[in-house]
């Protein structure tokens, strides 16, 4: 949580020119970029919400980030000043798979600027590959309390009505392959095996072990995505330097399991791991 700060350039961070992933950065400040501002590097599944900017064309959620900006929903940030942008301003790495809706600025555009974007949905259009501009319906973007100025119990994620759900591009998501709440991406959604717009992939469970069960050998399932692979390790006792690689399986589907052979009697525990390898 990157949240109530203020600067001159980038409320919340500046010159960050590393991986800015799986925030939540809301009520910043600052005259250029209240949320990002040049940061440089790979900006991902993060929330940047109701952040303000106050000088020249602003950015008053992103100002001036070159890196990639990829599965972020950056929504409700706001310009004051003679005019100015209220999402993005001067990005120029690739754009995509983000929710940019609802900012507000002088000028009224989501962005300007900015590097061609795709697979986003954009308030307004933006033309370009794979972006829609539908309402992206989220869950609950005004909170319990119906007040979207009172943002902390603002809820950003998708609902199942969201024509956001399995709209973007697989081509580009690597590792970890979860969403901001480490929820695994592409998880069998709705219509196809594609990644969402935005921080939150809708209705997906997390990376975890579900089940296990040890009879004539141990069983173990856990919640997969289709494409990765899975290696399972195994050694007897917990600590030491060394584990041994049990087997590596291909995903299954929803979920995969293992199965392990006979343990020799002598064992009386064995403890495992899973490994997931992302795929393509």
């Amino acid at each position: 949580m990157i949240a109530h700060n203020k600067a001159d350039y980038g409320g919340g961070l500046e010159l960050c020119n590393g991986i800015v992933q799986g925030n939540t950065i809301r009520g910043n400040s600052a005259g250029y970029g209240g949320g990002l501002s040049s940061c440089d590097g790979t900006i991902e599944n993060n929330i940047v919400s109701d952040n303000m900017a106050t000088e020249g064309e602003g950015g008053a959620g992103l100002f001036d980030c070159d890196g990639m900006v990829r599965n972020n929903t950056i929504t409700h940030n706001s310009m004051i000043g003679p005019g100015g942008i209220g999402g993005l301003y001067g990005c120029d790495g690739t754009i995509l798979n983000c929710i940019i809706w609802g900012n507000v600025g002088f000028m009224g555009l989501q962005l300007f600027n900015c590097s061609p974007r795709t697979y986003c949905c954009i308030q307004g259009g933006s033309g370009g590959t794979g972006n829609i501009a539908d309402d992206p319906q989220f869950a609950d973007p005004d909170g319990p309390d119906d007040d979207p100025a009172t943002y902390e119990d603002n809820n950003y994620r998708l609902s199942a009505d969201s024509p956001c759900i399995d709209r973007g591009d697989n081509s580009l998501l690597v590792s970890p392959g979860s969403d901001i709440d480490g929820n695994l991406r592409i998880a069998f959604g709705k219509d196809s095996l594609r990644v969402d717009m935005g921080a939150h992939e809708f209705s997906s469970p997390p990376f975890q072990v579900r089940e296990i069960a040890a009879d004539d050998g141990v069983r173990a399932v856990w919640n997969s995505q289709p494409n990765d692979t899975y290696t399972v390790w195994s050694c007897p006792v917990l600590g030491m330097a060394t584990w041994s690689e049990a087997q590596t399986l291909a995903s299954q589907g929803a979920t995969t399991s293992y199965m392990s052979g006979m343990l020799p009697t002598a064992w009386r525990v064995m403890f495992y791991r899973v490994e997931m390898r992302p795929g393509p």
